[in-house]
């Protein structure tokens, strides 16, 4: 039987043993950082993420000390924000964005150590020299900057390990990894922090021009009332009659620009402006179609009006109903040259609007606005279909699903010097989208635009 070198077989033994060591510690670490990221990637809280980074780095690599410094949004400097582990409570200084030091560890691809940056030569200030001796001062041997997108968002420095060894070469990545990982979830939590301050600046915002609004229009309403009742007193002849004409249908249309305006701000305020009652639709398009009659008589329009649907009736709010359809027509008459044409179709439809019925206008988003809870669409039987089509100058295409916003209008309104605050149609949305409904727009710049308005039958 031949003779066992015991020394090779030792040798075998503490060779594997060593290897079983490193592999359960790469498994702990893993299993360290995959509880650190299930932890930091479902928070927005800074102070959350800065603790459980620092304390995962301090817990991996046996650290004495780590700080962390931010750098906080439209700041040049970098901050200390939080630190753990042994060391004094000196107030460690602040850095500038622009130091040599701070330089070096933009990108956050590598570690700089403290020791090496003091001994090189170069144009290093004496400020800058003087912090980092201070870090050194402090304990502090490292450094690596977190970076994300090219923007350095914080700065970790860190000591020695415990125990006096150095690090591994899979440490060294660990600790990059995490310094990545911490960029991108520090400036989602800048960004997250950023919409909701945004959001609430907007939310007053628009709190305050809804007041003035509301007040500016019912001031508006005594002066334009007694203005009324003036105009209409006077009888004139001739020249003077002609001129009594146009003075009435001026204050009338400013009339109703103001109530037009509070009513979109009274759908903004009040969660219950529909009242519904049954009527017969095609009557009430035909009742706000009649309201062009004259307009439509001076500019020579061909307009026709197909009704699709017999005398359907439906349950809306009709005075509200008939105020959307009424801002949509203006929009169509207004759009339209001399001898052009309108045309408005009632039609119905068993299956919902899709792609082919164009792009939806939309006017608000419901996080910012206070509206009614609008009904589902599983108990509609049908829909019933109000199309307007003109031959006007149409809409550019990328702007149709802004156009529905208060004030907006589209770019080449301005060519034809079309008229209106660019109100009607976010009236006409909301109107519509609270009874459960939909408008859609297909337009083609200088041929036209055909909108389209679904409202359930329920």
């Amino acid at each position: 039987m031949p003779d066992i070198d015991h020394r090779c077989v030792t040798g075998k033994d503490s060779l594997s043993q060593e290897l079983e060591r490193r592999l359960e510690k790469i498994k702990i670490t893993f299993e360290a950082l995959f509880r650190l990221f299930e932890k930091i990637g479902t928070t927005f809280d800074l102070d959350t993420i800065i603790r459980l980074l620092l304390m995962t780095i301090v817990g991996q690599l046996g650290l004495r000390r780590i700080a962390f410094f931010l750098r906080l949004e439209k700041s040049d400097r970098l901050e200390l924000y939080h630190s753990i582990g042994l060391g004094s409570s000196a107030v460690i200084p602040a850095f500038q964005v622009d130091m040599r030091f701070i330089e070096c560890l933009t990108g956050g691809d590598s570690i700089v150590i403290l020791e090496d940056f003091l001994k090189s030569s170069g144009n290093v200030q004496d400020e800058d020299r003087a912090a980092v001796k201070e870090l050194a001062e402090e304990g502090f041997s490292y450094a690596c900057g977190l970076s994300e997108s090219d923007q350095l968002v914080g700065m970790m420095v860190f000591s020695n390990r415990v125990n006096g060894d150095g690090f591994t070469e899979f440490e060294r990545e660990l600790l990059m990894m995490m310094s990545k990982i911490a960029a991108i979830t520090i400036r989602n939590a800048f960004l997250y922090q950023s919409v909701i301050k945004s959001r609430s600046e907007l939310e007053n915002f628009s709190r305050m021009k809804k007041e003035f609004i509301n007040h500016t229009s019912h001031e508006l309403r005594t002066p334009l009332t007694v203005l009324r009742s003036s105009l209409w007193s006077v009888e004139a002849e001739g020249d003077d009659a002609v001129l009594m004409e146009m003075a009435r249908e001026s204050v009338l249309r400013l009339e109703e620009k103001v109530e037009m305006i509070l009513s979109l701000n009274d759908l903004d305020v009040n969660n219950d402006f529909i009242e519904p009652a049954v009527v017969e639709i095609s009557g009430l398009v035909v009742s706000a179609c009649r309201e062009f009659s004259e307009e439509l008589k001076n500019k020579e329009i061909i307009f026709n009006i197909c009704n699709g649907i017999g005398e359907r009736h439906i349950s809306v709010d009709p005075s509200r109903i008939r105020m959307a359809i009424l801002s949509i027509l203006d929009n169509a008459v207004s759009a339209v040259d001399c001898k052009g044409s309108v045309d408005v179709k009632l039609t119905e439809s068993l299956s919902a609007p899709d792609e082919s019925s164009g792009i939806e206008i939309t006017a608000w988003e419901r996080g910012h606005e206070h509206l009614p809870d609008i009904p589902g669409e599983k108990d509609v039987v049908s829909w019933v279909v109000i199309r307007v089509l003109d031959d006007g100058r149409g809409i550019p295409e990328n702007e149709i699903a802004d156009i529905g916003k208060p004030f907006q209008r589209a770019s080449n309104s301005v060519d034809g010097d079309v008229k209106g605050l660019g109100v009607g149609l976010s009236l006409a949305h909301k109107i519509v989208a609270a009874h459960g409904g939909h408008i859609y727009c297909r337009s083609t710049e200088g041929e036209g635009a055909e909108f389209s308005v679904w409202i359930p039958d329920r």
